[in-house]
């Protein structure tokens, strides 16, 4: 598919290992719309006092800029996978406490 801008990280050893490249992408390594991705966890906070899943598959404000980069190079199931993995729910636990306890802004 054509794409207009090309946007990319600038080719590194990291980039290359992680292939987390791919802006320009419209679709997931599993063929699903990535539009379809971002628009759903838009709608999931919209609706988050009905049904507070969201909040369940540990997206919060600490992880949510990881979850967006993933999902927008592609990597839509595995975000969520990663989110749950213990080590980021204790590092988003530990945060939400840190800036609850320590860090009151004014």
């Amino acid at each position: 598919m054509w794409s207009k801008y090309k946007v990319k990280f600038r080719k590194s050893e990291l980039v290359k290992s992680t292939r987390l490249n791919n802006f320009d992408e419209v679709l997931d390594k599993d063929d699903n719309s990535i539009a379809s991705w971002l628009s759903g966890f838009i709608n999931a906070h919209v609706d988050i006092v009905k049904d507070p899943y969201i909040s369940r598959l540990n997206v919060n404000p600490f992880t949510y800029n990881m979850l967006n980069l993933m999902v927008r190079c592609g990597w839509g199931d595995t975000a969520l996978w990663f989110l749950a993995n213990p080590l980021i729910r204790s590092m988003a636990e530990a945060n939400d406490l840190a800036d609850s306890q320590y860090m009151r802004r004014s």
